[in-house]
């Protein structure tokens, strides 16, 4: 299901980790930073479309694909 602009995501790792998230064609937008717990990030001013999270961390990388509703 498409987001309404709020993404809420839980992160159990003892250091905080960084995320970027990037358009469809690759281009970086943003770098966040998750804490452990419950992480919720605004993406609300993002056009509709889809769009890539991917964090990495010393065990490996991982990509999510995201869906902005209009």
């Amino acid at each position: 299901n498409p987001s309404n602009g709020f993404v809420t995501n839980g992160y159990g790792g003892e250091e905080n980790l960084m995320m970027q998230l990037y358009n469809i064609t690759g281009k970086q937008l943003r770098q966040l930073e998750l804490h452990k717990g419950l992480n919720t990030e605004d993406f609300s001013q993002l056009p509709g479309g889809i769009y890539l999270l991917k964090a990495d961390s010393g065990s490996g990388t991982v990509t999510r694909k995201m869906a902005r509703g209009r």
